[in-house]
C-alpha cells in the first residue's frame, strides 16, 4: 500500500494462512485479523502516522511488525497458546507506541525499540496465563 490516507483490513479464517503486508506513505492504517491455527502475519510500515493492528486467535500463530518512521503505532493481540511476536520499532524523532497482549500458555515475544527522543516512545506488554 503506497500513498496517503489508505486503509487495509485483511481477515483470514482457516488453517495455514499467512499475510505479508508493506505500507509506505502517510496516514495509512492496517488491521490483520486471523481466526484459526497456524497463521502468520508479517508487516512493514515505513512512513508517518501509521497504525498497524494484528489480532490472532488460535494456537501457534506468529506476528512480526517492523515500524520505521515517525508517529507509528503497533498493536498485537494474541489469544490461545504458543504464540510468538517480534516487534522492531525505529523512529526518526517522532513517537512510536506498541501494545502487546498475549493470553495463553507458551507465548513469547521479542522487542527492539530505538528512539531518538526517549519521551516519545512507549510500550505496554500484557501477558495473561
Amino acid at each position: 500500500v503506497s500513498g496517503n490516507t489508505n486503509s487495509l483490513t485483511n481477515t483470514q479464517v482457516g488453517a495455514s494462512n499467512s499475510s505479508i503486508l508493506k505500507i509506505t506513505g502517510n496516514l495509512n492504517s492496517a488491521t490483520i485479523n486471523q481466526q484459526s491455527n497456524s497463521n502468520q502475519s508479517y508487516g512493514l510500515i515505513n512512513g508517518n502516522s501509521n497504525t498497524f493492528t494484528i489480532i490472532q486467535n488460535g494456537n501457534g500463530n506468529l506476528a512480526s511488525i517492523n515500524l520505521y518512521g515517525d508517529s507509528n503505532n503497533a498493536s498485537i493481540n494474541q489469544t490461545g497458546n504458543n504464540h510468538g511476536a517480534v516487534l522492531n520499532l525505529v523512529n526518526a524523532g517522532g513517537a512510536n507506541t506498541v501494545n502487546l497482549t498475549q493470553t495463553g500458555n507458551g507465548d513469547t515475544y521479542s522487542m527492539q525499540q530505538t528512539c531518538t527522543n526517549p519521551a516519545g516512545c512507549s510500550s505496554t506488554i500484557v501477558r495473561n496465563k
